[in-house]
């Protein structure tokens, strides 16, 4: 069975959700706005999981505000962990 699952581009002023298996598109605004919108969306197309790139702090209020609209979302490692990553390593630092 394939998991339903959301990436996200995320810039300063634009979201771009994909949404696989099913190949769904679409932009939304990096406000509070557009990000309920990408909430419906994913409710709309049973998505699992919202998985989204790290981008300077820009998907920090969209990381935040999907999970309290229910839409679990997840970042890179690295991202949720910047300070404890050895950048020369596939390892958290201890």
């Amino acid at each position: 069975m394939n998991r339903v699952i959301c990436g996200v581009d995320v810039s300063k002023d634009w979201l771009d959700a994909h949404i696989r298996p099913s190949g769904t598109f679409e932009r939304f605004r990096n406000d509070a706005t557009g990000i309920g919108a990408l909430a419906d969306l994913c409710r709309a197309e049973n998505v699992e999981l919202v998985v989204m790139e790290a981008s300077g702090g820009y998907e920090r209020t969209a990381f935040l505000l999907l999970w309290e609209l229910g839409s679990p979302a997840r970042l890179p490692i690295r991202a949720m962990c910047a300070e404890c990553w050895h950048p020369n390593a596939h390892r958290p630092r201890a």
